[in-house]
C-alpha cells in the first residue's frame, strides 16, 4: 500500500507543478496515513520506525525536488506570458507603424504610397478577372487663394473638411487617398467609366452645395478628372490620363467633371 501511495505522489507531482502548496498538503496527508498505518500494522516497532523513516526521507526528497522543478516551471510560464505580451505589443506597434506609413497625417486618408499599392492590386485584379476599375482625380479649385487669404492653418482645415465631405458621397468600397497638395484620388473598384462619372458628378455637387468651413466662411468647388483602366494600360498611364482630364476641366472653367 505504501508503495502504491508513493507512486501516486510521484505521478501527481507533475499535475501540481504550478500549485505546489496543494501538492505539499497531499504529501502531508499521505505521510500521516502511511506512518500511522506502519505503526499500527507492522508487528516490530523498530521495523515500523525504520519504514517510517525511509518513507519520510522519500517524501522529503520528493517535496524538495518538486519545489525546485515547480519554481523553474512557474518562471518559465511567466517568461512565456511576458514574451507573449511583448510579442502582442510589438505586433500592435508594427501595425501602427505600417498604418502611419500608409496614412496621410493631415487628412487621415491613404497617402501616395497606399494609393500606389491599391492601384497595383486593382490592376492585378483586372488582369486576372477582366473586371476593370475607375479613378477620380480631384483638384480643389483656387486652393492657393485660400492659403493666401486665410493662412495655411485654415488651408489645412479646408483639406480635412473637404475629405470628410467627399467621403459622404462615396460608395462602400470606394477609397480616397491624398495624391499631393490639394489633389486627391478616389479609387472606384469594378466601376465603369459611366458609373464613375455619375459618382464624380454627385461628389462635385456635394462639395459645392455648402461651405466647408463657417468660421472663416470657406466654400470651394472641385474639378474632377475621370479615367478607367484600359487593356494594356499601366497604372502610371491611368493616373496621367485622369490628371489630363483635370487639366481640361480647369481650362474649361473649373467646377466640372471631365471623363476621358
Amino acid at each position: 500500500m505504501n508503495a502504491l501511495l508513493c507512486g501516486v505522489i510521484a505521478v501527481n507531482a507533475q499535475v501540481y507543478g504550478t500549485y505546489i502548496p496543494a501538492f505539499f498538503r497531499q504529501i502531508g496527508v499521505i505521510w500521516g496515513v502511511s506512518v500511522l498505518g506502519l505503526l499500527l500494522h507492522v508487528a516490530s516497532r523498530q521495523s515500523a520506525m525504520d519504514y517510517a523513516a525511509g518513507l519520510s526521507v522519500f517524501f522529503a526528497l520528493i517535496a524538495y525536488y518538486t519545489a525546485a522543478i515547480s519554481k523553474r516551471l512557474i518562471e518559465g510560464i511567466r517568461l512565456q506570458g511576458a514574451n507573449a505580451l511583448l510579442a502582442a505589443r510589438l505586433h500592435v506597434a508594427l501595425q501602427k507603424v505600417e498604418l502611419d506609413a500608409a496614412t496621410d497625417a493631415l487628412t487621415g486618408q491613404g497617402n501616395r504610397r497606399a494609393l500606389d499599392e491599391l492601384l497595383k492590386q486593382q490592376a492585378a485584379f483586372y488582369v486576372s478577372s477582366g473586371k476593370s476599375f475607375s479613378i477620380l482625380m480631384l483638384d480643389i479649385d483656387f486652393f492657393k487663394s485660400i492659403n493666401d487669404g486665410f493662412g495655411h492653418m485654415t488651408g489645412d482645415d479646408v483639406l480635412r473638411a473637404f475629405v470628410q465631405r467627399v467621403r459622404e458621397y462615396l460608395r462602400p468600397g470606394d477609397v480616397c487617398a491624398r495624391f499631393g497638395g490639394e489633389e486627391f484620388v478616389v479609387v472606384l473598384p469594378q466601376t465603369t467609366l459611366e458609373e464613375a462619372r455619375e459618382v464624380a458628378e454627385r461628389l462635385r455637387l456635394g462639395v459645392a452645395q455648402c461651405p466647408l468651413l463657417e468660421t472663416p466662411r470657406v466654400q470651394v468647388t472641385v474639378s474632377i478628372g475621370v479615367a478607367t483602366l484600359a487593356a494594356g494600360q499601366t497604372v502610371g498611364e491611368l493616373l496621367a490620363t485622369a490628371d489630363a482630364a483635370v487639366y481640361v476641366a480647369k481650362k474649361a472653367g473649373r467646377n466640372q467633371v471631365q471623363p476621358t
